[in-house]
């Protein structure tokens, strides 16, 4: 026996309905797509943060290395006595310069540096490098110290003087070794360097204060640099930010900075003091 269905069970979903289903589904997709979106932005964000401090850390490694070393020169000979009586191997008496804007000329030895008229800060450091205090390579069997670069390091009247130019260009860290025709980039997203010199009071090896470049330079203070303190701005390598941000620069007493149009970079600032360990033969 067939049975028959009722007429009024027979109806589909009217339009009112699906445009109802249709509207719920088109909500639960934008939430759904709104998620995506902020939780794409908060892994970029975070990806973004990451590099920033890789590449703040990389920059501050370099230029740590080489003025931890400023100074350094072996004695070679002469009476004991702190700080008196010894002849070294290289000259210390120019061991780190600067300058509030870039270097006019970077193939001037470190005592004739002179600044140029604009520019991010630049800095220059001078030691007596060997197998302990640098990284080396082997050149026909000897262990040769390597400048900021990479290159062998030149003998020259029986050691090897590493003389590093460090500046900022194109958003890079740029550093000019001693036998090179230019400079190379070490660290990119570096964006600006700002740095003061801490001064020591005559006789004294602990710094006094910190001043600018064209303030020690002066003073005519050089020789009393007993430590240096760097500031880096680093940006993301991405545009991972909804709009131009402001940020704090280097300058804690300034306002805060903010970047060009249509520049969606984040910025970041660090800072971190270097102790110059060595000193040189005669007091300060």
């Amino acid at each position: 026996m067939k049975m028959s269905v009722p007429r009024s069970w027979q109806h589909g979903f009217t339009l009112v309905e699906l445009m109802v289903a249709m509207v719920i589904g088109l909500v639960l997709l934008a939430a759904m797509y709104s998620g995506y979106l902020a939780s794409s932005r908060t892994t970029g964000v975070g990806r973004a943060l990451s590099q920033i401090a890789e590449d703040a850390s990389a920059a501050m490694g370099v230029l740590r290395s080489q003025v931890n070393a400023a100074a350094y020169s072996a004695p070679v000979g002469g009476a004991a006595g702190p700080g008196t009586g010894f002849t070294h191997h290289a000259s210390t008496g120019d061991w780190v310069r600067g300058c509030d804007t870039d270097f006019a000329d970077m193939t001037q030895p470190i005592g004739l540096l002179t600044c140029g008229a604009s520019g991010s800060n630049a800095l220059a450091v001078a030691y007596e490098a060997h197998e302990f205090n640098s990284i080396t390579k082997l050149v026909a069997g000897a262990r040769v110290p390597m400048d900021c670069l990479g290159n062998a390091l030149p003998l020259t009247s029986g050691y090897y003087l590493s003389y590093s130019r460090f500046y900022i260009k194109d958003n890079a860290l740029y550093c000019m070794g001693p036998g090179n025709a230019g400079g190379q980039a070490l660290v990119d997203n570096i964006s600006g360097m700002r740095i003061t010199y801490g001064v020591a009071a005559p006789g004294s090896h602990v710094a006094a204060s910190y001043k600018s470049a064209s303030e020690v330079d002066a003073a005519g203070t050089w020789p009393r640099v007993v430590a240096v303190r760097v500031c880096l701005v680093v940006r993301s390598a991405d545009p991972v930010l909804d709009s131009p941000t402001p940020y704090q620069d280097c300058d804690p007493f300034e306002e805060s900075k903010v970047p060009g149009a249509g520049d969606r970079r984040m910025y970041r600032t660090f800072t971190s003091t270097f102790v110059i360990q060595n000193r040189r033969g005669t007091a300060l």
